[in-house]
């Protein structure tokens, strides 16, 4: 959805919210804590993917204060009055007196942050704190919340690209050219790659301290073995974007506790790990119940054969806590289940006949029968792209595209048994 395009009214009272679109039934801008929220909207579609915020509802017209209130001089005004560095570009729109349309573009400075506090009085005439100087807020999904790691990387990331882009052009030009670059007084600077010391020009601009995935892996699998630290969701999807690349056990066994940690059952990882040494992981993690490990492990351990998923769904039982009894109860079918062991988990897991998810396309529906590996891709790369509304899809495709797999997994029985790799053994919680 293009920004100024949002001014079809009937497309608009047809838009689903998502991290690009929000829909209030009114909005008064007159009073300080209503008008606190569009601010702090309006700043967290800057500092995600842009998007267009529609106010009103049928049958209500506008009054005329508050639609000289909505202007977008005054509006771009009462925004940037929170917010460093300042966003350029918020406009609005009166349609048919009865609803307002801001549209927000996607910042091109972003992390936008709240240079001061945002205080108001609530209902009952309390001091209520809307947001706090230096905070930052962005879209997940239809949600406006505080900002995380991943998506301070992914501005980040942004920023050094388009710097990249730029200095890439110039790298493309006849060997003769030259670059300038203004400061004050302009100073004429020729490259020369030929020079003593001179060093490639990604590793001087690139945010990435690696040149592929797999040595961002193994420097992850470092800070893993030594602090502890998983995998973000960012390497977790690189990961996934790679995993046919991947071979290291230890970096794969580091993925898939890092998908558990995300709440997500990373069957695809658990296919690639030796069986009684999956047994043995699934054991720990389990045992050791923390959330949400626990209850991700469980839903890859009902996918194994009937006898090993019954034993570690006992294991499970023997917690304390109600979330991983509830957990084991609801996947006590699945473990049952002979030949529809991913039929039935999917459905656990919210799978109804058909799945959504967002592609460049648009929003995408795809009869659960019909999901294959071009349609986890496309959601992968949809999610890769910050569509964070595809996770719950992703989970369901990739248990539908690999689960199957760990259903006739053959596992040891005896503990004797080789594992068919005597120098690898699970990192211990």
């Amino acid at each position: 959805m293009s920004l100024l395009s949002g001014t079809d009214l009937p497309l608009l009272l047809q838009q689903a919210e998502s991290d690009r679109f929000e829909r209030k039934s009114e909005l008064d801008p007159t009073n300080a804590e209503q008008a606190l929220t569009l601010v702090i909207v309006a700043t967290s579609m800057a500092n995600t993917s842009g998007g267009v915020i529609l106010i009103g509802t049928k049958g209500r017209p506008i009054p005329i204060p508050a639609q000289q209130l909505f202007d977008s001089a005054r509006l771009d005004d009462r925004v940037n009055a929170f917010v460093e560095p300042r966003i350029q570009g918020i406009t609005s729109a009166i349609l048919e007196d009865e609803f307002v349309v801001v549209s927000v573009p996607k910042g091109q400075n972003p992390p936008y942050v709240f240079k001061k506090e945002g205080n108001c009085q609530d209902s009952a005439g309390k001091q209520k704190s809307m947001f706090r100087r230096g905070e930052i807020r962005v879209r997940h999904s239809s949600k406006t919340e505080s900002a995380t790691r991943d998506d301070l990387d992914r501005m980040f990331e942004e920023r050094q690209r388009r710097l990249y882009e730029k200095v890439k052009m110039v790298f493309e030009a006849p060997p003769d050219s030259q670059i300038r670059i203004a400061s004050g007084a302009e100073m004429a600077v020729r490259i020369d790659p030929n020079a003593p010391g001179a060093q490639p020009v990604y590793d001087l601009l690139t945010a990435e301290p690696f040149r592929d995935v797999q040595q961002e892996l193994t420097g992850a699998l470092k800070a893993w073995k030594t602090s502890a630290q998983l995998l973000n969701d960012r390497q977790i999807i690189k990961a996934y974007q790679h995993r046919h690349e991947v071979t290291d056990l230890d970096i794969i066994e580091l993925t898939l506790r890092s998908c558990w940690e995300k709440h997500l059952p990373g069957v695809f990882w658990a296919g690639k790990i030796p069986p009684q040494i999956l047994v043995e992981t699934l054991k720990a993690v389990i045992a050791a119940d923390h959330y949400p490990q626990a209850h991700a492990a469980l839903k890859t351990a009902s996918l194994l054969p009937r006898e090993q998923a019954h034993a570690l769904l006992q294991l499970g039982y023997e917690t304390k806590k109600k979330s991983v009894l509830a957990e084991c109860k609801k996947l006590e079918s699945v473990v049952r289940a002979r030949t529809q062991k991913v039929v039935v988990l999917a459905s656990k897991m919210g799978a109804g006949r058909k799945i959504s998810y967002a592609s460049g396309a648009g929003i995408k529906e795809v009869p659960i029968g019909d999901i294959d590996i071009d349609v986890f891709d496309e959601i992968l790369s949809a999610l890769a792209k910050g569509k964070r509304e595809n996770k719950a899809a992703f989970k369901i495709a990739e248990v539908w595209c690999y689960g199957a797999s760990l259903s006739t997994m053959h596992v040891p029985v005896a503990t004797g048994e080789s594992s068919g790799n005597a120098n690898y053994s699970p990192m211990a919680e």
